[in-house]
């Protein structure tokens, strides 16, 4: 068996990383599917939401989400609680 080279780590390994780009493409595949809905996207997936919330952040995903809830209706741009009142 050989060893990595002193430079590489565990994060850096070829396994890792394709695993890490084949959880952000399944993610993103829940939230498009789900309209960026994160309970059933969370659902779908098999994982609790707050599961997903750190996906979501881990793979730098939230804009996407926001986005498609936006298009969907589901919940616009969050407001200050200045704007809520007026």
């Amino acid at each position: 068996m050989t060893k990595a080279s002193p430079k590489t780590t565990r994060r850096d390994g070829r396994l890792t990383k394709n695993q890490r780009e084949a959880e952000r493409k399944i993610v993103i595949t829940a939230l498009r599917k789900f309209h960026g809905h994160n309970t059933e996207a969370a659902a779908w997936l098999g994982i609790c939401r707050r599961a997903l919330f750190v996906k979501i952040r881990d793979h730098g995903l939230g804009a996407l989400a926001v986005e498609l809830r936006t298009e969907a209706g589901i919940m616009g741009p969050r407001q200050s609680k200045a704007e809520r009142e007026a």
